[in-house]
């Protein structure tokens, strides 16, 4: 236990070290805050010679959020702006560009994450072209993700009968679903970034993570010892996440915790039509990899729905070796 702490301390120290060394050449910026971030937009775009392509999905809450935690900069490029955020275990990266011009951007210590959202077999010919620059700069397909709508269209008849199978076997097992204590919440992390594709992963604070547990957006399947042998994040952070702990894999708890995960939900629909009609209406989306054949299986089977949108990934490999 000492060694892998002392390991992961002198990790961190390292990408630390690498990251202030980005910073002293000047090819990552750091933005302090958002009316900066704001003012070098609105400039590049005055600038201009015409429209520029942007892949930017962020909304304005989400950035400032990274400001505050010192993750967010401006990286050198030779075309636009690049903006990144350090997501720990990689960058991701964002763009406002002219696509028909030449496009380059440094190698970093990380591997940097960008990606391209567009409809089904209706890509427009300035997201092609940007997708053909990040190729050219060296960055390598990572695959396609789906875009899934989070509002489940099973009937609540279907669901309540499968939810009390469920609920009947996790009893017997001696399993509950709860919030994850304090305690809990190392391993749940651990959980997290072991089983949930490292380009989907999200970086939270303890503190971030303590006040989403606290609002109810945490929920783990545990027993009276506190082992964790599943996780549930809710769809309004980030499109949500479930997973099993690697160890149970083979048990189907991660499903189990996708079908109880809707038991408020199901609770909450309104007897009002119009309420009900609103209710319905999906406000979050989450994405699955199109090579994920058993989550896609899942979902359908409680009844979310695919939209037409699709999500692009590139990777620029990092020059450190982590």
């Amino acid at each position: 236990m000492r060694q892998k702490f002392i390991h992961n301390f002198l990790l961190e120290r390292k990408k630390n070290k690498e990251k202030r060394n980005l910073i002293s050449k000047g090819i990552l910026i750091p933005i302090h805050s958002f009316e900066e971030y704001s003012a070098l937009v609105k400039k590049a775009k005055h600038e201009a010679n015409g429209p520029l392509f942007t892949n930017c999905f962020m909304m304005p809450d989400e950035i400032k959020r990274l400001i505050s935690l010192g993750a967010f900069y401006q990286m050198k490029t030779n075309n636009g702006l690049a903006f990144i955020d350090d997501e720990g275990a990689y960058y991701y990266a964002f763009f406002y560009l002219d696509p028909k011009n030449t496009f380059q951007v440094p190698q970093l210590d990380k591997n940097i994450l960008s990606e391209n959202v567009y409809r089904h077999d209706k890509m427009l010919p300035n997201q092609a072209a940007f997708e053909e620059k990040l190729t050219e700069d060296g960055f390598t397909d990572n695959g396609i993700y789906y875009q899934v709508s989070t509002v489940p269209q099973l009937s609540p008849e279907k669901f309540w009968n499968r939810l009390k199978v469920i609920e009947k076997s996790l009893q017997a097992e001696g399993k509950y679903i709860s919030a994850p204590t304090n305690k809990q919440l190392k391993t749940f992390e651990k959980v997290y970034k072991e089983s949930i594709d490292i380009y989907v992963q999200k970086k939270y604070s303890k503190k971030e993570r303590k006040k989403q547990r606290d609002q109810g957006f945490l929920s783990c399947l545990t027993d009276d010892s506190g082992e964790i042998y599943a996780i549930s994040i809710s769809a309004v952070l980030h499109g949500g996440a479930i997973a099993s702990n690697k160890k149970y894999d083979a048990n189907g708890y991660a499903a189990a915790m996708a079908v109880k995960a809707l038991e408020g939900w199901y609770k909450a629909i309104p007897e009002d039509e119009s309420a009900r009609k609103e209710y319905m209406r999906c406000k979050a989306f989450g994405w699955i990899k199109s090579t994920n054949t058993a989550s896609l299986r899942l979902h359908k089977s409680l009844g979310y729905n695919l939209t037409e949108k699709e999500m692009h990934q590139f990777v620029k490999p990092g020059y450190a070796k982590y």
